[in-house]
């Protein structure tokens, strides 16, 4: 069931399930500003190379 909701962050109104509180575009930018605050990249690159390192070897 959607209905329209109010993004918390800019305020547009989107259509959205029953626990969305942003639109798609401030999900997008929140989730990357989390990602980059873990430094989640990061990681996946460290472990992709060592999984390659592995595979290498």
């Amino acid at each position: 069931m959607q209905a329209k909701e109010v993004c918390e962050d800019c305020g547009k109104v989107f259509m959205a399930g029953p626990y969305a509180f942003l639109c798609p575009e401030c999900r997008k930018k929140r989730l990357s500003e989390y990602a980059k605050r873990r430094k989640l990249n990061e990681l996946g690159i460290a472990a992709r190379r060592r999984k390659k390192e592995e595979m290498d070897t």
